[in-house]
C-alpha cells in the first residue's frame, strides 16, 4: 500500500502533461493571430472596393440614378474578380443594385441613401475561410465593410465630384482625402 501512495505523490510525467497543454494553447494563439490578420487584410481590400464603387457611382447623383448604379456596378466588377461575371440585380424603383455570387460574397449599392438623392452607400461582404482555426473547430468568417459617400458642389469647373465623409472642408479638399473627380 505504501508503494501505491508513493507512486501518487511522485511528479513524474507532470512536465510532459504541462508541456502538452502549453503547446496546445500556443498553437491556438498562433492560429488566432494568423486568422485575425487575414481578416484584417480582407477587410482592407473590401473597404477599398466599397470606396471605389461608391465614388464611381455618386458622381452621377442626383441627376441619374440608373447611370450611378451602372457605373458603381462596373467598378465593383473591375475591382473584385469574384464579382466580374456575377449578374447584377438592379432595381430602379428601390434605387438599389446587388451582386451576389451565392457563396457568401456580395455587393449592395444604394443610391439616394437615407432619402438623400446626393448620397450613396455600398456594402461589400465576403466569406473568408480560416486557415488554422479549422483545426480548433472554427469555420469561415463573414467580413463586411460599408462605404458612404455624397456629391459635393465644390465649384471645381462645375464637374461632378464625390467625396467620402470628412473629405470636404469649406469647399476645399483636405490633404490625404480619397475623392473622385468625374
Amino acid at each position: 500500500m505504501t508503494k501505491a501512495l508513493r507512486y501518487l505523490r511522485e511528479e513524474t510525467g507532470f512536465s510532459a502533461i504541462w508541456t502538452a497543454i502549453t503547446a496546445f494553447l500556443l498553437v491556438g494563439i498562433a492560429a488566432l493571430a494568423v486568422d485575425v490578420s487575414g481578416f484584417y487584410r480582407e477587410a482592407t481590400f473590401e473597404q477599398s472596393a466599397a470606396d471605389m464603387t461608391c465614388l464611381a457611382g455618386v458622381r452621377d447623383l442626383p441627376q441619374s440614378t440608373s447611370d450611378a448604379l451602372d457605373h458603381a456596378v462596373a467598378i465593383a466588377r473591375q475591382n473584385w474578380v469574384e464579382m466580374s461575371t456575377v449578374p447584377a440585380t438592379i432595381n430602379l424603383v428601390a434605387k438599389t443594385a446587388t451582386l451576389d455570387d451565392s457563396s457568401g460574397n456580395s455587393v449592395t449599392i444604394v443610391a439616394g441613401y437615407g432619402g438623400d438623392p446626393t448620397k450613396m452607400a455600398v456594402t461589400v461582404s465576403q466569406r473568408t475561410p480560416t486557415q488554422f482555426g479549422k483545426v480548433l473547430g472554427a469555420g469561415d468568417a463573414q467580413v463586411t465593410q460599408v462605404a458612404y459617400c455624397k456629391t459635393q458642389g465644390l465649384k471645381l469647373g462645375d464637374l461632378p465630384f464625390g467625396a467620402l465623409p470628412g473629405g470636404v472642408f469649406d469647399g476645399q479638399l483636405q490633404t490625404g482625402d480619397l475623392c473622385y473627380n468625374g
